[in-house]
């Protein structure tokens, strides 16, 4: 009897392990990579955006991106901090860098690196 508890208590906390582990890497644990991947529009915050980025952007799971004038694809370094790179290239331009993180409300952050405060830009996921 005792044999067969065990058993069952072993079988119930594999599944358990199983469903845990699941939910934190899919629900918890969504890369950066996969979260910018859409259509994303400026959301005007502080005066809105003051670049070439006022059309709004497409991030393609490809790497590849659209409405950032002179590039056509993109990497994400993620760091330690609060913000990650996005590193754009591919274009008549050799690459740039932009500090990129979210809001609490999931608004995506865009920030040139090495440019001034009036520079960064808000955007909302469309789709």
């Amino acid at each position: 009897m005792n044999k067969k508890k065990l058993t069952v208590g072993i079988v119930v906390g594999a599944v358990l392990l199983f469903v845990i582990l699941f939910f934190a890497n899919n629900v918890v644990g969504e890369s950066f990579e996969k979260k910018i991947v859409g259509q994303w529009t400026v959301k005007p915050i502080n005066g809105g955006c003051e670049s070439d980025l006022e059309d709004g952007i497409r991030i393609n799971d490809n790497g590849t991106i659209e409405g950032i004038d002179g590039f056509k694809k993109y990497e994400i370094e993620e760091t330690e901090q609060e913000f990650s790179y996005l590193i754009a290239s591919g274009g008549y331009e050799d690459i740039t860098r932009y500090e990129i993180s979210f809001t609490e409300d999931d608004l995506l952050v865009m920030h040139e690196e090495d440019v001034s405060e009036g520079l960064t830009c808000y955007f909302e996921k469309v789709e």
